[in-house]
């Protein structure tokens, strides 16, 4: 299948995002600061999103190089994610908060996608 790649990584992101707001809404239920509870939510999903792509979505099991790809697929994140919050930032005085944030989403899936299978898992 031609698409079997994004498939997969779609999958992942989904459960990585899942994961990401059970350890977030957990914190958050013990009173734990909002921005602590993100913090803790999204090393959460970036750790399984990291695991699951380099093992099943780009099947890199054999690599010694786990290091430095995850050192790669970090940055990669943090960077689609300052893209993501620029154009929330940018774009929600005009259209409100939910579609800035899905042009944010579809962006940063697309940065991420590309940059884990041309850089970090290559």
């Amino acid at each position: 299948m031609k698409y079997k790649e994004l498939i997969k990584f779609g999958i992942v992101g989904t459960f990585s995002t899942i994961i990401n707001l059970i350890v977030y809404s957990v914190f958050l239920s013990f009173e734990t600061a909002i921005e602590l509870s993100a913090i803790f939510g999204y090393i959460s999903g970036l750790s399984v999103s990291f695991s699951f792509n380099k093992f099943w979505v780009f099947k890199k099991v054999y690599s010694n190089k786990t290091a430095k790809q995850l050192v790669l697929f970090t940055s990669l994140y943090l960077f689609s994610l300052c893209i993501h919050t620029v154009i929330i930032s940018i774009l929600e005085a005009n259209l409100g908060t939910m579609i800035p944030w899905l042009i944010g989403i579809l962006l940063s899936t697309i940065i991420n996608f590309t940059g884990a299978k041309l850089i970090v898992f290559k």
